[in-house]
């Protein structure tokens, strides 16, 4: 589980690029992340990337974007999750509507 850096207030916001890797597609994972990251109140998306992948941009409050890559690492019942990459992106100030559910991309 991420560990808030010393410097950093959990309330922070901050935004993510997650790409999760295994038997992540069919298993309704991105239902059960859309959900979840709902109750969290996050801003972004999920889709599912052609290679086989799930890809996320998430944002939102420090302390709830690490919970949600907490919850990335397990996933749904059905789901096999091998790994789950994180790359910190810019905050868009331009985000501000619920998290949701996106189209397919290579």
């Amino acid at each position: 589980m991420p560990t808030p850096h010393p410097q950093h207030h959990p309330h922070d916001p901050i935004a993510l690029l997650l790409e999760i890797r295994g038997r992540v597609q069919g298993v309704g994972y991105r239902l059960a992340m859309l959900a979840r990251a709902r109750e969290l109140q996050l801003q972004g998306w999920v889709r599912n990337r052609r290679s086989g992948d799930v890809q996320a941009l998430v944002q939102g409050p420090r302390q709830a974007v690490d919970a949600l890559q907490a919850w990335c690492h397990d996933g749904p019942a059905p789901a096999h999750v091998t790994s789950v990459r994180a790359e910190p992106q810019a905050l868009d100030t331009q985000l501000d509507a619920p998290f949701a559910c996106c189209e397919t991309v290579d």
